[in-house]
């Protein structure tokens, strides 16, 4: 099972069998018996790389479980209770960068033996092929077979810097938007158009923006240089609002709409090694979203 595991994160048998200090054909040879062991297909094998079938993937995830789980009864025999291994994270960038990365200095105090491999994409990627063991995601989660954590939520708000008001004025009305340059996101995830209220009634305010771009924290920066309106999670701008680098426009029609944020994991916390749960645990606690 660690040598089936060990081919799978390492892409190959050649790279597994250099960890183990075995020979290539040593290894593939052990994962073909555990396959005959097994009465299934794990792998598809050919010139350029491998594969899990259905029943590999399964069996791979459910073999991590089990091997950390043995790993933690080992170090619990022995009195070394700390959790300890390698944790890779995924992450959109403006979680990362102003919620995540600022309290990694405080985890790796708590948990020094836990090693972190930190992704940051506003793309959202699959965990599995992407061997991720903790995703931030945000939004609406589609329904799939793993399993989340809310974190907290933050409102969307549109600013603006004052320059770029002063010389274009300030939109008093939804409409007004069209005389305006918009800055969006192109992901194809992002929401047609911004939604608000009027009069009680909810708007979707279609825009076409001049500029987009693929993360929030460029669309803020692009703001900031005063490339014009951007609607953003208010997380992310709010020591810009707070300072006055940034002003919100349109409050009255706010849709009051926020987004919300979850770390998702794959595996019942039962089940899961103890320094994803930790990790859990640690960012519940710490994620502070306005």
């Amino acid at each position: 099972m660690e040598l089936f595991v060990a081919t799978i994160e390492a892409g190959s048998f050649s790279l597994a069998a250099r960890h183990f200090c075995m020979s290539p054909s040593a290894v593939s040879k052990a994962v073909a018996r555990l396959e005959a062991r097994l009465r299934v297909t794990l792998l598809n094998r050919s010139t350029r790389k491998l594969s899990l079938t259905p029943a590999g993937e399964s069996f791979f995830h459910r073999s991590k479980c089990l091997l950390a789980e043995l790993d933690d009864i080992e170090a619990a025999t022995t009195q070394d209770t700390m959790p300890a291994g390698p944790l890779r994270i995924n992450t959109n960038v403006p979680f990362g960068e102003l919620i995540l990365l600022p309290l990694i200095p405080l985890f790796q105090a708590q948990f020094p033996d836990i090693t972190l491999n930190i992704d940051l994409t506003d793309e959202v990627v699959d965990m599995y092929d992407a061997r991720v063991d903790v995703a931030i995601r945000a939004g609406q989660l589609k329904d799939s077979d793993l399993y989340a954590r809310k974190l907290g939520q933050s409102p969307r708000v549109i600013v603006a810097t004052p320059a770029y008001l002063q010389k274009h004025g300030v939109p008093n009305e939804p409409e007004d938007l069209t005389r305006y340059h918009k800055l969006d996101l192109n992901l194809s995830r992002s929401f047609r158009g911004w939604r608000m209220d009027k009069n009680g009634q909810a708007l979707q305010v279609s825009i076409d923006a001049q500029i987009k771009v693929n993360n929030g924290m460029s669309l803020k920066h692009l703001a900031m240089q005063g490339a014009g309106l951007a609607r953003l999670t208010r997380f992310i701008v709010e020591k810009e609002l707070q300072s006055g680098a940034l002003v919100q426009v349109l409050e009255q029609y706010n849709s009051q709409e926020s987004e919300s944020f979850y770390a998702v994991f794959m595996g019942k916390r039962d089940l899961m090694p103890r320094r994803v749960a930790v990790f859990l645990d640690f960012l519940a606690e710490h994620t502070v979203l306005r």
